[in-house]
């Protein structure tokens, strides 16, 4: 029964911050064939759905707004940039709780890119302590097709040997095109902070992430995250870097708003 409650305040949640201004009725009429109602056909009764809102802007933090001019109802007014992640999080435990009630939806609900945002946290958790990170870079490979046009004609050519990094010193880390990358710099001690290579890679790809120490030399106020996104292009010198050319084609996308939804989210060093 309690997890069947939670279900309903994410549902509630959901509804109201993708469909509101929603009146109460037309909630009430939704909720009767929803399925997280254990009554399916009856509505949700106005004091219950009250005492819903009131849980969950104790539990999540979230205000139920009620819009009294034209268009009337309840809603909830969509995130500043700092509170997206709450309900990307929400939303995912709605979806993990649906394919759970119903498992025949396992195969058809499915997350291709998955791996970046359980790596994200850790992330999140360097930038705040300046912190230098390990990690491991698959060898990247590019697939060239030869002028037969054939099957056989397909060549794999490596651009990228697969490498153990260390030393490299977060920054900030970046979602465009709901892709994550991770902005920061090899520690170049024998040089100032302003001549050291900024480095680019999809989290995606990183593998064995580790935190190593805290970063001795400040660097929050000599990178300005905004300029570099603003900036950034490629060069000649990218041709075989295939993370930058994947940022720069990411970027582009949001650019020329080509995939619906393409956003830029981003959170750096302070």
């Amino acid at each position: 029964m309690a997890g069947n409650k939670f279900n309903r305040y994410l549902w509630l949640i959901n509804l109201l911050q993708t469909r509101g201004p929603i009146p109460y009725k037309e909630i009430s009429k939704k909720w009767e064939s929803s399925i997280y109602n254990d009554k399916p056909g009856v509505g949700l009764p106005l004091k219950t759905f009250h005492n819903h809102c009131g849980v969950i802007a104790e539990i999540f933090g979230v205000d139920v707004e009620c819009e009294k001019k034209s268009p009337y109802g309840y809603y909830i007014e969509q995130p500043a940039e700092s509170e997206v992640w709450k309900f990307e999080m929400l939303n995912r435990l709605l979806i993990h709780s649906a394919i759970k009630d119903n498992p025949t939806l396992t195969a058809r609900v499915k997350n291709l890119d998955q791996t970046d945002k359980d790596e994200l946290p850790m992330i999140v958790e360097c930038i705040q302590k300046q912190g230098v990170i390990s990690f491991v870079r698959p060898a990247a490979y590019h697939i060239k097709q030869s002028k037969s046009g054939t099957l056989g004609g397909l060549k794999r050519k490596l651009i990228r040997k697969g490498n153990h990094y260390s030393d490299f010193l977060v920054l900030a880390t970046v979602e465009v095109d709901f892709k994550w990358f991770i902005i920061g710099a090899f520690l170049e001690q024998d040089k100032p902070f302003e001549q050291w290579r900024i480095s680019i890679f999809h989290l995606n790809k990183m593998k064995d992430i580790h935190i190593q120490y805290k970063a001795s030399v400040e660097a929050s106020h000599a990178f300005d995250l905004q300029e570099y996104i603003d900036t950034f292009k490629l060069d000649k010198s990218d041709e075989f870097d295939d993370d930058r050319a994947l940022f720069y084609q990411c970027l582009e996308n949001y650019r020329n708003r080509i995939h619906y939804g393409c956003i830029v989210r981003s959170i750096k060093l302070m």
